[in-house]
């Protein structure tokens, strides 16, 4: 079978299981199959964090949010942040963006950051 073949193959078995997947975008389901409201979901997590010895108030929102920051502190966009962590809007991901940019501003280029600072104060270095 040539590669070709196979990435024809790969891509009809995509297409038949995209056929046959429900409308919506459940990812995440009750041990019931339903799906799992966001609400439901964020106890879920919390009970499973404390569950795990996790006591410092671990959340989902937590998850989300430490993803979002990192992605920004890598210099992903405000639009692919926003694909990651699901949110609709970009005002919030902007938010983590500006914390990030802020952090990369102060921080300087390695040059930069690598350089001693010295005070002069009269004819003493401080």
């Amino acid at each position: 079978m040539t590669i070709r073949a196979i990435r024809q193959t790969d891509l009809d078995l995509l297409k038949q299981a995209i056929s046959q997947a429900p409308r919506h975008m459940t990812w995440l389901v009750t041990k019931f199959g339903a799906a799992r409201s966001h609400k439901a979901f964020s106890s879920w997590f919390a009970d499973a964090a404390a569950k795990a010895g996790l006591t410092d108030g671990k959340s989902a929102h937590g998850l989300r949010k430490a993803r979002a920051e990192s992605l920004a502190e890598a210099g992903a966009t405000t639009h692919q942040i926003a694909a990651w962590t699901g949110h609709e809007t970009l005002s919030e991901v902007q938010r983590y963006s500006k914390a990030a940019n802020r952090k990369r501003l102060l921080s300087g280029p390695d040059r930069e950051r690598k350089l001693e600072t010295v005070m002069e104060t009269g004819s003493e270095t401080a």
